[in-house]
């Protein structure tokens, strides 16, 4: 081999790292922008995901207010029936997890307070009623306005 060939070579195995380095920093760029994009989509598609949750999860709401909205036109139908017009009417939801909800329906007037245990159990299986057509059951409480 000639000192000639030996000088090629040399300078070609230089030139050879010098692209090999050049490549790597290129690569390394070409790897930190994917990564961001990558985290940019994710990001992205998790927002799109909770919003159509939160979407469905403010429907559900909305159809469980207006449900209740009935139910307590209902009640104070049954009650103004039974000569109770004046009834302070409350119906409390609560949310155990998204299938286990309980109402809680509280009825203020000093007449059912008074009420003897026949017919406040006559009333409660009228309420009772109401309640098994919407598919969920009452804890009903009785308080004297």
């Amino acid at each position: 081999m000639t000192r000639k060939n030996t000088t090629n070579m040399i300078n070609r195995v230089k030139t050879e790292s010098v692209v090999k380095t050049i490549d790597f920093s290129k690569f390394a760029v070409y790897m930190v922008a994917t990564l961001w994009l990558v985290i940019i989509i994710a990001l992205c598609f998790g927002k799109v995901v909770n919003s159509k949750e939160r979407i469905a999860r403010q429907e559900m709401n909305a159809y469980f207010v207006q449900m209740e909205k009935e139910t307590v036109k209902e009640v104070r139908a049954v009650l103004g029936s039974e000569g109770y017009f004046n009834s302070g009417v409350t119906l409390t939801r609560v949310t155990y997890t998204e299938d286990n909800v309980e109402y809680e329906l509280t009825i203020h007037h000093a007449g059912l307070y008074e009420m003897d245990r026949e017919d406040k159990q006559i009333l409660i299986e009228k309420l009772d009623d109401i309640s098994a057509k919407r598919g969920y059951t009452f804890l009903i409480n009785f308080y004297q306005a």
